[in-house]
Formats: C-alpha cells, structure tokens, sequence
C-alpha cells in the first residue's frame, strides 16, 4: 500500500484515506463528495465501495502491475 500511495502522489493523484469500519452510506458520500474517479483498493473494501467509481484492486491486479 505505502508504494501505491507513493505512486498515486508522483502521479499527482490525491490520497483520500477510506476506513473500512465507518459505514457504506459514509464511505460513498465521501467518494462522492471528493469527486473520484479511481480507487486504489484491496478484494475485501470492494463491496463498500460506490459502483460508479472505477475500482482498481492491489490484490487480484497485482501480476498485471509487476511487469509495469
């Protein structure tokens, strides 16, 4: 996660920390709020997530990335 972050930052994205204990209906208003577009995630956060936000998980997506 931290090279993510790290990555996100030099690509000049910015880092919205989601807590996956706070509510659904929170974490989509704050998804929607902050206007993003992609998320950087992990398999478990992904049925909290909104479905019109392009969700990119570091677990399942991990071989598609190592070879970048």
């Amino acid at each position: 996660m931290v090279i993510s972050l790290l990555g996100v930052l030099k690509a000049g994205g910015a880092y919205l920390p989601l807590d996956p204990s706070y509510p659904q209906d929170c974490l989509r208003f704050m998804l929607s709020d902050s206007q993003t577009r992609v998320v950087l995630t992990q398999d478990g956060m992904l049925p909290n997530l909104a479905e019109d936000v392009h969700r990119v998980s570091l677990d399942s997506s991990w071989l598609r990335f190592a070879g970048e």
